[in-house]
């Protein structure tokens, strides 16, 4: 008979790591590649007397990926802006009450997002940009996937919350190496 073991909350914590942690480098590397391509651009341009075609649009499809991946790193940091008068005025019990509830609600909001998201990229696949000529679909999927990404984060603060290990600590707000952003 097979047992069956629920995942370890060591285990858990690992996965949310590497997730993140590999999502800050793909994050990393389109904002370099963006940055390449913005200066190849402004070489060919004022160096060289002319213009390359794609490099606009390839910078700002990977400014939008870059966005929504970065959504992602903001989201497991705790970084997106939040209205805290209500609960610096409730108990410790209230204030877990609407933790959940904000949880749950943003759960909610990450799925709608999702299945828009996915509609959008199936509405737009068969359209070609219009330098790269490539899906459009391929730009959108942003969303779904920064979507899947946020769940996965949420998931991750549900859990630390279930386990008590819920708050980022200093290694955790600084492991995304890529960010200017300093402690």
């Amino acid at each position: 008979m097979t047992e069956y073991r629920r995942a370890s909350p060591i285990s858990m914590k690992r996965f949310e790591k590497i997730f993140i942690r590999l999502t800050g480098y793909v994050c990393s590397s389109l904002f370099c590649l963006m940055v390449a391509v913005s200066l190849l651009q402004v070489f060919f341009r004022y160096v060289l007397n002319d213009s390359l075609v794609w490099s606009e649009e390839l910078a700002r499809y990977l400014f939008v990926w870059v966005s929504f991946l970065g959504a992602i790193i903001a989201f497991h940091r705790g970084m997106h802006i939040e209205v805290d008068i209500l609960t610096s005025m409730l108990r410790d019990n209230s204030k877990r009450i609407l933790d959940l509830l904000t949880k749950v609600l943003t759960g909610v909001f990450l799925l709608v997002l999702i299945v828009y998201g996915w509609r959008i990229v199936g509405a737009t696949w068969g359209t070609p940009s219009a330098a790269l000529r490539i899906p459009m679909g391929l730009v959108y999927m942003a969303i779904p996937v920064g979507g899947i990404g946020m769940l996965a984060v949420l998931i991750f603060k549900i859990t630390n919350t279930i386990d008590g290990s819920d708050n980022i600590t200093q290694e955790d707000k600084g492991e995304f190496h890529g960010s200017l952003h300093t402690n």
